[in-house]
């Protein structure tokens, strides 16, 4: 696990320093969170049996990380984006909202992009219900 870590913030770097000099942005996510260290864990991985989930206890397999970073020439370029990015710093995020954050950084306007979903927008939904399994309210099961 220690290793998997280090050189992922290896990379990560490497490509943070590809674009530090452009007018770029960098959008980073991990595919799954892992549940190592954690608070009252007796096992170190992911759980594979939909039953054993308690998200009280195994809640670091749901949180992932999420950053975006800015070129010191992105920052001033668009100030507006920079901002909105730095005002969401809190806001409850889910995966299956990636999309509508993209298609605005990008620039891209369709029917199906909704600015409640776009986790910088000023509008961004974040009331809105985050299920784990399609039934389990996340915030709900985890802050009882």
């Amino acid at each position: 696990y220690d290793n998997a870590t280090l050189y992922n913030d290896f990379v990560l770097n490497k490509i943070v320093e590809q674009f530090r000099n452009k007018d770029a942005i960098i959008v980073y996510l991990s595919d799954h969170g892992e549940d190592c260290y954690g608070k009252d864990v007796n096992m170190a991985g992911r759980l594979t049996e939909v039953e054993q989930i308690n998200l009280r206890k195994y809640h670091e397999e749901f949180e992932i990380p999420f950053w975006i970073w800015c070129s010191p020439i992105y920052k001033q370029r668009h100030r507006k984006i920079f901002t909105e990015t730095l005002m969401a710093r809190s806001n409850k995020f889910m995966t299956d909202d990636l999309p509508h954050l993209l298609l605005y950084l990008a620039g891209i306007k369709i029917k199906d992009y909704f600015e409640e979903r776009n986790v910088i927008s000023p509008s961004f939904n974040s009331n809105r219900r985050r299920l784990v399994l399609k039934t389990i309210d996340y915030d709900k099961a985890l802050y009882q």
